[in-house]
């Protein structure tokens, strides 16, 4: 019999039940084969096709293996490549790992050295030198991973100091009390920026926009501060608000809590 029977097939049974080919036994029982048929087919293909997916190739990839750097670098996205710019300026020596083939391949045809590693696990962070560096930068973008590897840090590599990429305003504040040295959300000074844009646009004076940008940066590390302390509505009081006109008033959209 094929793998999957159809709504066809219990119309068969039914004719030939009432034909009288088979009783009403073998057409329950034939029925009941079809039924776990349909209900087994996509899981077995699912099955099937994650056993025949083959890995990504792993051609010019070298794996992270007796590593060292003053700094580890675990993911050169976007964000560990910008990153990585000013330390290179400075001649630091890095290590930098990647789960990503491809991306270590692109990084390769820069000339940029990028070893095979996935930073969640313990093996890999030692054979990345994390035990002898003297910083970890954190930069992938999934907030459970990140705060992962911060654990593991913590426990296994405490003399190096740990800065990691937020994904937003509450993954920041899970790393504050976690007690990392310094973490940033990936967005943040890309929109500072933008405001100031907006200002400069508009003729403001540089001096005006230096202040408000000082004004912005400060409320917003109270802000943080507070959350640290409290909840999500800790420091609102810091938020530049614009308020709307009375007939319009309504709550605060929540969504302004998670910038």
């Amino acid at each position: 019999m094929f793998l999957q029977g159809d709504e066809f097939a219990f119309v068969l049974y039914v004719a030939a039940t009432s034909g009288g080919v088979i009783d009403a036994r073998e057409s329950e029982l034939f029925s009941t084969v079809i039924i776990l048929s349909m209900a087994l087919t996509h899981p077995l293909i699912m099955a099937t096709n994650k056993m025949l997916r083959t890995e990504a190739p792993m051609d010019g990839v070298d794996v992270a293996r007796d590593l060292k750097g003053r700094i580890l670098i675990i993911r050169f996205g976007r964000f560990g490549q910008i990153a990585s710019q000013a330390l290179l300026s400075r001649g630091v020596d890095l290590t930098v790992i990647d789960k990503d083939p491809e991306r270590i391949r692109d990084a390769g045809r820069y000339e940029f050295k990028v070893f095979f590693g996935d930073g969640t696990r313990l093996d890999v962070l030692h054979h990345s030198g994390a035990r002898q560096a003297d910083a970890i930068m954190i930069c992938i973008d999934h907030p459970n991973s990140a705060m992962q590897i911060v654990e593991l840090a913590q426990h296994e590599f405490p003399q190096a100091k740990l800065l990691v990429r937020s994904y937003d305003r509450g993954h920041a504040v899970e790393l504050m009390r976690a007690g990392v040295d310094y973490q940033i959300r990936e967005t943040v000074e890309s929109a500072y920026r933008m405001g100031a844009g907006g200002l400069r646009a508009l003729g403001f004076a540089e001096v005006d926009i230096e202040e408000a940008g000082e004004d912005i940066r400060r409320r917003d590390h109270e802000r943080l501060a507070e959350q640290v302390q409290g909840d999500a509505m800790s420091g609102i009081d810091r938020l530049h608000i614009r308020p709307l006109p009375e007939p319009l008033g309504r709550p605060l959209d929540q969504s302004v809590l998670r910038r």
